[in-house]
């Protein structure tokens, strides 16, 4: 059965905060974590440094703290064609910003 929205946060360390339904959300407190969304729509958060926030469905999003990953996946007719993981430095890559992947490349949601 489809799940339309889940949410789902965790605020302990070592630990993992995941989403699977379509625009869930997946947020991720702790450190040494991880925070994954793999629903159409679904965003993946981490707010602490030593995390991985990883998006993993079709048209989702991922943000982070300085110090932090995001995985991101570009999808084409229900198949993955690209995936990248980038560290948040602040510059590059912004800190509490919403990022997807289009056509290969990583650009602000």
């Amino acid at each position: 059965q489809y799940v339309k929205w889940v949410k789902n946060a965790l605020h302990g360390d070592f630990g993992i905060s995941s989403a699977t339904g379509g625009n869930g959300s997946s947020n991720l407190k702790g450190e040494f974590g991880i925070s994954c969304t793999t629903g159409i729509r679904g965003g993946a958060c981490v707010e602490n440094a030593n995390c991985v926030a990883v998006a993993w469905g079709y048209d989702s999003r991922a943000k982070g703290v300085i110090g932090s990953y995001l995985v991101l996946t570009n999808w084409s007719e229900n198949n993955i064609r690209d995936a990248q993981i980038v560290r948040v430095d602040g510059e590059k890559i912004k800190a509490d910003t919403w990022y997807t992947m289009m056509n290969g490349e990583i650009v602000e949601a």
